[in-house]
């Protein structure tokens, strides 16, 4: 399958750390960007990237996976896109019932981690950003534990069930006045 991969300047050292992985795990990582480390580039930018390529694939079913500081904007950014389902997860359980009841085709992911330091830090407004701040990479080994969760479990909903019945009332939402 191919699995979409893209991050901002938060997300980038895990990004380009995952992709190996997800060839290992029998997938074809393709990278939506960000494609160097830039501490100006926006989490919005691979997001409108991936929008293209799915754009491309006409509908068909997909999995991408999004990486920026927290794992929130990135998230927000790509909820955005019609029939994308993104969740940002911080543990393998999160992606788990994800997939399961809710069949989340976006996995968002957090690429950097705070300490002591870094949270006095961005609790007292002295920092410019994240990285700035003090936080450490993500823990590699976590992302690959969350990452497979979400690219080998399947979802329950099924045409008919419950949980279909949940994200067609979500689907409507996109078309809502």
């Amino acid at each position: 399958m191919d699995v979409y991969i893209g991050a901002d300047h938060g997300g980038f050292k895990i990004k380009e750390e995952l992709k190996p992985y997800i060839q290992e795990l029998g997938h074809t990582p393709i990278d939506v960007g960000s494609y160097q480390l830039d501490a100006t580039d926006d989490y919005p930018d691979p997001v409108l990237t991936l929008k293209h390529k799915l754009a491309e694939r006409a509908g068909k079913d997909f999995r991408a996976i999004l990486i920026c500081g927290s794992g929130i904007g990135i998230c927000m950014a790509a909820n955005k896109l019609k029939h994308v389902r993104a969740a940002s997860c911080l543990e393998p359980i999160q992606a788990f019932f994800g997939r399961l009841h809710n069949d989340i085709n976006t996995l968002c992911l957090s690429g950097l981690r705070s300490n002591a330091s870094s949270i006095e830090k961005v609790t007292e407004g002295d920092y410019t950003n994240l990285i700035d701040a003090g936080m450490n990479v993500a823990n590699l080994n976590e992302a690959k534990r969350i990452v497979k969760v979400f690219l080998t479990t399947e979802t329950e909903a099924s045409p008919g069930s419950r949980h279909r019945r949940r994200l067609e009332k979500i689907a409507a939402l996109e078309t809502a006045k």
